[in-house]
């Protein structure tokens, strides 16, 4: 077989799979995967609403994820070279959106779950460790003596080049800098505005300050 040949061969079964991949991953929804992008073992069977859309850059390599969305105008989105290793992205409500940003690495077991409108944006160059939670709500209500509600869902913000520790939980309203590290196992609840913290404790407090970080052991 001469190599224009085997060429339109290789186009024909990467239509294939990436068709396949289209079929078994949608749901009810709109799918978007770019070329280069290797999706495996992942699902998206739950998926219910109109104007759901998932999209997925070039580039990334995810691994077991799964989508839950259940609502109308829900969208995730994942940025160029991202890595995922078993997230699960979870949205319930209407109008939520879950943005993850170029380059962006997520370990084992992480949860990004949007309800109630919100917004989980995550800048470019993050790395998350295992078993993360970002939640922008409580899931159920908190009321006064009065019968008013008090638990409302906010926005989870994550700056450029964060560093998430293991078995944190990141709830609603928190908002981490650019350049900072969040401690294992940190509760953040609320908004740390200043660039390059070290960031610990359950709830959160800024422990350090004046820091940046590499993935390389220097």
């Amino acid at each position: 077989m001469g190599k224009r040949n085997m060429h339109k061969v290789l186009v024909i079964i990467y239509n294939f799979l990436l068709i396949t991949c289209r079929l078994s991953l949608l749901g009810k929804g709109d799918l978007r995967i770019a070329k280069g992008s290797t999706l495996s073992n992942c699902e998206a069977q739950h998926i219910y609403g109109k104007g759901n859309k998932i999209i997925i850059a070039e580039g990334c390599k995810l691994y077991r994820c799964s989508f839950l969305i259940k609502g109308n105008n829900n969208v995730v989105v994942i940025g160029k070279n991202c890595q995922m290793s078993k997230t699960s992205f979870w949205i319930k409500g209407n109008g939520n959106r879950i943005e993850i940003s170029d380059d962006t690495t997520v370990g084992n077991n992480c949860q990004f779950a949007a309800l109630e409108g919100t917004t989980i944006t995550v800048g470019k160059d993050c790395m998350f460790s295992h078993d993360i939670r970002l939640r922008t709500s409580d899931s159920h209500s908190i009321v006064d003596n009065r019968g008013r509600r008090i638990n409302y869902s906010k926005n989870i913000t994550i700056g450029n080049h964060v560093w998430v520790g293991l078995e944190s939980l990141m709830l609603k309203g928190s908002k981490v800098a650019d350049n900072s590290v969040v401690a294992a196992r940190s509760i953040v609840n609320k908004e740390f505005k200043d660039k390059g913290c070290i960031i610990a404790g359950a709830p959160a407090k800024v422990i350090k300050e004046d820091i940046n970080w590499d993935r390389k052991k220097l």
